[in-house]
């Protein structure tokens, strides 16, 4: 009998310890996702989230990409918050959904669970979790994930008690007025790129509209617009609209603009009339060496400015780069409010740009192309 309930009290012994280290043993944890957005959330004892919070600049243009996003996060689960930021980031931008990865260039995101309760392999699988769901969207992402058992409580408490936002975290107004002109000066060159983008598909649709006009078959010198409502159409007529059907479909996805007739393409086109080649070819130069004080701020690139600003088309970033970058901002408040601007406005302008495209149906990465995905990538 003493033997027997030796051996019990040995085996129960055994399982509390396998149990304890395989299971969390309470108290918080911090679990850190770095995609270029840097997102941190702290967790309960439950793996729910309690707090979240700003990493980088960019991580401030995903939490800020619609009025009460970081909010909505407060409650869920560890996976259930990694997933919606994961998909916030391609939302806005920062994951390529149409990229299938190279060696140089892919989609990546880690994530670093810390906390002494933290569940063996927590971060691991949620990594697992987020590649799935990535892979059922037809995403091509790796994502990889290390676990820390380590005291996280002090990190935790100043993650919760501050303020979620990274920039109004900052502080002192000289390291403000740097991040404020950085983040300035990056918004202005994702508008400029946008715009030649825009410029350069309304190119491509006029050559093609253009190319149907003067079909042979095409007698009456008809449009786009005329023919695609026409049944009877020759074989190349009816390949010029298909190819033309793909470009207002990107038009619409990428830039917002359903272009539904010869009169709204005329409309939306007038926003270029009056930009000469020679501007628009200063303007590639500008985009090719960047947006900077170097090369858009001062007296000497005045006149650049002004084609920007009606090439851009938005008066709310002129009007905070005269407020921001013209000198007459200097309290640290003002310098939050006109920031505050400039950062919702970009958000908001990513998000609608990019959320239209991450909506588009894709075929689910199949267990083949997702090994092929990792070959490429040196995984």
């Amino acid at each position: 009998i003493a033997a027997v309930l030796l051996a019990c009290a040995l085996l129960a012994g055994l399982v509390l310890c396998v149990l304890l280290f395989a299971f969390p043993r309470g108290g918080v944890s911090v679990l850190a996702l770095s995609i270029n957005p840097s997102v941190q959330f702290v967790l309960d004892d439950t793996d729910t989230v309690t707090a979240v919070v700003s990493g980088n600049a960019e991580g401030d243009t995903v939490l800020m990409s619609e009025e009460g996003f970081a909010a909505s996060l407060i409650g869920k689960s560890a996976e259930e918050a990694a997933v919606a930021v994961t998909d916030r980031a391609a939302q806005t931008g920062f994951i390529d959904v149409t990229d299938t990865g190279s060696e140089e260039r892919y989609n990546k995101v880690t994530l670093t669970l810390t906390g002494e309760g933290a569940a063996a392999g927590g971060a691991e699988a949620l990594a697992d979790a987020i590649t799935a769901h990535a892979r059922g969207l037809g995403i091509y992402l790796y994502a990889e994930g290390k676990t820390v058992r380590q005291d996280a409580s002090a990190e935790a408490e100043a993650l919760s008690g501050g303020q979620p936002l990274y920039y109004a975290r900052i502080g002192e107004a000289e390291a403000l007025e740097a991040y404020a002109e950085t983040s300035a000066y990056t918004y202005a060159e994702q508008l400029l790129s946008a715009a030649l983008g825009k410029y350069d598909l309304f190119g491509e649709i006029e050559t093609l509209n253009d190319a149907i006009a003067a079909d042979e078959e095409n007698l009456l010198g008809l449009s786009y617009w005329t023919w695609k409502d026409l049944p009877e159409k020759s074989e190349n007529i009816a390949a010029l609209c298909a190819q033309m059907e793909r470009l207002l479909l990107r038009m619409k996805v990428l830039y917002a603009l359903d272009i539904g007739s010869y009169a709204d393409y005329v409309l939306q086109k007038a926003q270029y009339a009056a930009v000469s080649e020679d501007d628009v070819a200063a303007l590639r130069a500008l985009a090719e060496a960047g947006v900077s004080e170097a090369t858009f701020g001062g007296a000497e690139n005045f006149s650049l400015r002004l084609t920007y600003y009606g090439f851009v088309g938005l008066d709310v970033l002129q009007t905070v780069f005269e407020e921001l970058l013209g000198g007459s901002t200097n309290t640290l408040e003002a310098l939050l409010q006109n920031l505050s601007v400039v950062l919702v406005s970009e958000a908001q302008a990513l998000y609608l740009r990019y959320s239209a495209l991450f909506s588009l149906p894709r075929e689910a990465v199949g267990d083949g192309d997702y090994a092929a995905f990792l070959a490429r990538i040196g995984k």
